[in-house]
């Protein structure tokens, strides 16, 4: 009876020991785009789509981060900048409001890149939105962070993976 039940201690140290790991350590495989200069990790199980759209007749792309069952975890933007873009120059105060949006926007550093960072609610009740944006290699980016909150637009999220798939996104300089 003793071995039976050391034999069964075992048995679930191993599943459990199984299912732990594979909730911390799912294996991430790395995108790198040199045409648009960035690196992002992401489960070797899920894709990574592009979606052109245009801005003031420039080709643009939106980078989507999805599962298999394709519910989104990060979307990058990234479209040429403007000309009248307005780059941020200090000192500029902690915060800016917009009272149209309800949205408020921070200095913000994310992964070593200084930007800003704009939180607020979506008009009509549609939860919160949170975004991270940032100019470079002449490109205006737009990292969305919605998902932080474990579901965005009524889809579930890992919560532990999103946060590895944005933590590993990271800039390459452009030659």
């Amino acid at each position: 009876m003793r071995k039976v039940k050391i034999l069964l201690v075992v048995f679930w140290c191993i599943v459990v020991g199984g299912l732990l790991y594979w909730l911390n350590f799912t294996h991430f495989e790395l995108y790198k785009n040199l045409e648009y200069g960035f690196t992002v990790s992401f489960p070797e199980d899920f894709r990574i789509k592009t979606e052109p759209y245009s801005v003031n007749n420039s080709d643009n792309f939106d980078f989507i981060i999805t599962d298999s069952n394709n519910i989104e975890y990060l979307k990058i933007r990234a479209y040429k900048k403007p000309i009248d873009y307005k780059e941020p120059s200090g000192p500029f105060p902690k915060t800016v409001s917009n009272e149209k949006s309800g949205s408020e926007t921070n200095q913000y550093i994310f992964n070593g890149i200084t930007g800003f960072k704009t939180e607020g609610a979506v008009e009509g009740g549609g939860g919160t939105f949170s975004y991270f944006e940032f100019v470079h290699n002449g490109k205006v980016w737009v990292i969305e962070f919605s998902a932080e909150e474990g579901n965005y637009y009524g889809q579930s999220y890992n919560k532990n993976i999103y946060s590895k798939i944005r933590d590993s996104f990271s800039l390459i300089e452009l030659k």
